[in-house]
């Protein structure tokens, strides 16, 4: 009976064992939605969450028909796929926006936080802040007062505490007279950890009041702004004002090296050597998108635009793109283009080579691993490997390890049930009737029956001595019986 007990609770545990496993990695997969390409659009903002790429909102149509987008895409960037078939995944849908800022934020930086940008609706809802929790897929208005509605402003994240940098932009408004003139040079302060929005005071060298630039965080907590428009001119790209989000203050430096046009609406990202590479833009008219690159190096003093030779097919200029840096991997995506034509596509530079590429491959992926430090077990070093399949393997071979633990112990308790089933048995067959020795036995009694019908079978016990079957007898001498015997031994 043990050793069936401990077979049925082997069993079960297997089974247990086995759904959890098929529950963990049905978990960690991305359903697949969809997989053509998405409408073209501009205007949108785009974040890398671990291994996922977002792309939320934006504006979709043609340039005089437009439309804000409520639509949100994401990418699983862990694989590789040719850039022209990328696997575009469908979220849940939020509030429209264009020319708003996605950022990630939360104790576990897997927020998507949406800030800011234009709304149709008149007039244009007080609240522009909204949260997107990507573990849940649920959208909310996190219990914060944001600054007043803006647009064209740019948002970076410093991973470490999952703290917000807010600069600059243009009043959200109808009044087209306020939005073409009012610019501003603001710098909030959002905590996604403990819920609260900081305005920092303007101190020394706080750039002019500018919008359509760029604002890019390096591993030091530094945010470079580079370019765009302030007043009515655009700003020189040699002019480089730095926030040092640890010490609170602004700087500027003037970099050597022979810089890009200068221009708005560009894309920028920061790699993990300390250089900050800007794509595309337009020019003041917005009739000449650019195509090229520029790579500045912050570690050199005075920072310097590097001159670099780009290989492979280049892609069409544009402006109001995103560019998002995955491992060492520069990954434009959208944009709109002359002729008021917008783009669907994604297309990817290696930065280790700077040729742009055919095909994605998930390279150095721990460079941009969102984690938050204090969320990590282990300092991780740069790898190719995918992370998906590390943690596949890894949760494989425990569950094998704790599996063939759970076999062990069953073969165990049955051979165990066996031998212990045989020793009784041996016991059982050695057993024998005895007799008790004279100074024991009763005196002879003649009537037997009335002595046996009054002494009743008593059974206390199956194999010890002092517990067996007594029986008064008419004869001197009194026999034992066996009780695990049909019959007694004669």
């Amino acid at each position: 009976m043990r050793g069936q007990r401990l077979f049925r609770q082997g069993i079960i545990n297997s089974l247990s064992m086995y759904l959890i496993f098929k529950v963990l990695t049905f978990n960690s997969r991305i359903p697949s939605v969809k997989a053509e390409l998405p409408e073209p659009r501009w205007g949108h903002g785009a974040v890398l969450i671990k291994d996922v790429l977002y792309m939320y909102g934006g504006k979709v149509g043609t340039k005089f028909s437009s439309q804000d987008s409520n639509e949100l895409l994401y990418l699983n960037i862990s694989n590789s796929f040719p850039i022209s078939v990328p696997d575009w995944q469908n979220g849940a849908v939020g509030p429209r926006v264009a020319y708003h800022t996605v950022s990630l934020g939360g104790f576990q930086n897997d927020l998507l936080v949406i800030y800011g940008g234009e709304s149709l609706e008149t007039p244009p809802p007080t609240n522009s802040l909204f949260y997107y929790d990507v573990t849940t897929e649920i959208w909310n208005l996190p219990n914060i007062v944001a600054s007043q509605r803006r647009r064209e402003h740019t948002a970076v994240t410093r991973l470490n505490d999952s703290s917000i940098f807010i600069f600059g932009g243009i009043p959200d408004t109808n009044n087209t007279g306020i939005s073409a003139v009012v610019q501003l040079n603001e710098l909030f302060d959002l905590d996604t950890r403990n819920g609260s929005w900081n305005t920092l005071s303007p101190k020394e060298n706080t750039p002019s009041p500018r919008f359509h630039h760029t604002a890019t965080i390096l591993s030091d907590g530094k945010m470079y702004i580079i370019g765009g428009i302030s007043g009515e001119n655009l700003v020189d790209m040699s002019q480089i004002y730095v926030y040092d989000t640890y010490n609170c203050q602004w700087s500027v430096q003037i970099a050597t090296g022979i810089p890009p046009s200068n221009r708005r609406d560009h894309a920028a990202v920061g790699t993990h050597d300390g250089k900050v590479i800007i794509h595309g833009g337009v020019d003041i008219t917005f009739l000449n998108p650019y195509q090229d690159i520029g790579v500045l190096d912050t570690t050199c003093n005075p920072y310097k635009w590097l001159s670099i030779n780009v290989e492979g097919k280049i892609p069409p200029g544009r402006y109001s793109h995103t560019a998002t840096m995955v491992g060492t991997n520069m990954m434009i995506a959208f944009g709109y283009m002359v002729n008021d034509t917008s783009d669907a596509n994604i297309y990817v530079l290696d930065t280790t080579t700077y040729k742009w590429v055919d095909e994605y491959q998930p390279n150095n992926l721990a460079y941009t691993d969102t984690t938050p430090p204090d969320a990590k077990p282990d300092k991780e070093k740069p790898t190719n490997k995918k992370k998906t399949s590390q943690s596949a393997n890894v949760m494989i071979i425990i569950l094998i390890c704790i599996g063939s633990v759970f076999i062990l112990s069953i073969f165990l308790g049955v051979i165990f049930n066996w031998y212990t089933q045989r020793m009784k048995t041996k016991d059982k067959s050695n057993s024998k009737s005895f007799l008790v020795p004279h100074q024991f036995a009763p005196p002879t009694i003649k009537n037997e029956r009335t002595i046996n019908s009054i002494l009743p079978l008593t059974v206390m016990g199956e194999t010890d001595s002092e517990n067996l079957d007594y029986r008064m007898m008419g004869a001197a001498t009194l026999r034992v019986v066996n009780p695990d015997k049909e019959q007694d031994d004669k």
